[in-house]
């Protein structure tokens, strides 16, 4: 007597949000599907049962990244950018990049001065954070209907113009070992890639990283001396802060009781010193969640080579140990945002 064998089907979803299809038999074995089965059965569902199949639900963002002088000849990159429910799946590929090199790509809110130079080891920016004498940034303030540049409107005065590109829950080694990320190797033929799940809207809402081990000025605001740089008033107190991301505290934000997780009345004055938890990050389970970062749109990516074999933490080094080889401007995204 022939044996009668019930198959069933299961289509879910990865982290990426891909698609991903299997069989359970009546023993309950799983068993992948190929991708040549898969597609003829895609098909073969779609012209039976006309079923409109929607899925990798999201928004997907494309972005060939730029050459600049310090690049070998021919090296190409492209970056996908995935956003998903408030999160970034990031993929990035480089073919004909320096051969047996670490590379690392960085967030950067300074704004990239273009064209890149043709010549010479610096990419130039103009500062996110802070006035800029450098001429091609008065060019651009000028071109704005300025007369100096003075940094981006509303970016943090203590904030970095440049941050890894990175969750923000990483625990980074500050060089003391490969730090986390998008961090990849090139082969031999200058080939890599990388792939990276970020828990925040890259396009949108990119989170500030330090300037360094700082001081941060609360509740602040930050006021600018005349020398143009930051400084804390009597009013505030300058508290220090060894961190990735610049955070966000009590004290600052308008309504504590339904920004700040950690908020008790009953601890006032004292609480506003605090760091504020975002309650969109509290794990129910366990009450714990993550400090709020100031979030900004990003101005261009860089793609940065570590000839001495070395990362450097969410700090960039000099043009001769952090040299940038490719960036992508968020202006060429495809499609626009």
């Amino acid at each position: 007597m022939a044996l009668r064998h019930r198959i069933c089907w299961t289509l879910t979803l990865d982290k990426g949000g891909f698609a991903k299809l299997a069989t359970i038999s009546q023993e309950g074995r799983k068993t992948p599907m190929r991708v040549g089965k898969l597609l003829l059965l895609s098909a073969a569902l779609l012209g039976t049962l006309w079923l409109p199949l929607r899925v990798a639900a999201g928004e997907l963002y494309t972005l060939d990244f730029r050459a600049t002088a310090n690049a070998p000849a021919g090296a190409q990159g492209t970056i996908t950018l995935k956003v998903v429910n408030g999160e970034t799946v990031v993929h990035f590929r480089v073919r004909g990049a320096r051969p047996h090199t670490i590379y690392t790509i960085w967030i950067v809110y300074n704004v990239l001065v273009w064209p890149v130079p043709t010549s010479g080891h610096e990419v130039p920016s103009c500062s996110a954070s802070e006035p800029d004498a450098k001429e091609e940034c008065t060019a651009l303030a000028v071109a704005a209907g300025g007369t100096s540049w003075t940094g981006r409107p509303d970016f943090p005065r203590e904030g970095n113009g440049v941050a890894p590109l990175a969750r923000l829950d990483d625990a980074f080694t500050s060089g003391m070992g490969l730090d986390p990320g998008a961090v990849f190797f090139t082969n031999d033929r200058g080939d890599g890639e990388t792939q990276v799940r970020l828990d925040y809207d890259l396009i949108r809402a990119a989170p500030v990283a330090n300037k360094d081990v700082i001081r941060q000025c609360v509740p602040g605001p930050v006021a600018v001396g005349a020398d143009g740089k930051a400084t804390c008033p009597a009013s505030s107190q300058s508290i220090r802060v060894t961190t990735t991301w610049l955070r966000t505290y009590i004290g600052q934000v308008t309504d504590p009781a339904t920004e700040c997780a950690n908020y008790d009345p009953a601890l006032e004055p004292g609480v506003r010193f605090w760091q504020c938890i975002d309650p969109a990050t509290v794990d129910p389970r366990t009450g714990n969640g993550l400090p709020r970062v100031p979030r900004f749109t990003f101005n261009h990516f860089r793609l940065a080579a570590h000839p001495d074999a070395l990362t450097h933490g969410f700090i960039g080094g000099n043009h001769e140990d952090h040299v940038i080889d490719m960036v992508g401007r968020h202006a060429d995204l495809a499609p626009k945002p």
